[in-house]
């Protein structure tokens, strides 16, 4: 019975990952295409709107990612979660690159 809570958590710690980098990844680097060659206020419209989007989506996790944290659960150590939020990663620096106009 103990197992079955935490299959559920993980499944829902996968997920989180996955809406990361949907919402902080794939729809800023597709916002930051679109702004190319545009005003930079648009993208830096775009860097303050896009995570309350994400945190609005966090809060339905929070409570089962803190449970895992609490635990000490290896899916929730920095060292696995942050590899798999690198699309993330890469579409918030691109994004930011458009920004600060980097990319033109």
């Amino acid at each position: 019975m103990e197992q079955d809570w935490r299959k559920e958590f993980i499944a829902s710690a996968n997920e989180y990952v996955k809406e990361t980098n949907q919402y902080l990844g794939v729809m800023a680097f597709t916002i930051g295409i679109a702004c190319i060659g545009k005003p930079s206020g648009y993208a830096w419209l775009a860097l303050f709107f896009l995570p309350y989007i994400w945190y609005s989506r966090f809060e339905s996790y929070k409570n089962r990612l803190e449970a895992l944290r609490a635990i000490d659960y290896e899916i929730m150590r920095p060292a696995t979660l942050l590899p798999k939020c690198i699309p993330a990663f890469v579409g918030w620096m691109f994004l930011g690159s458009v920004a600060i106009g980097i990319v033109k």
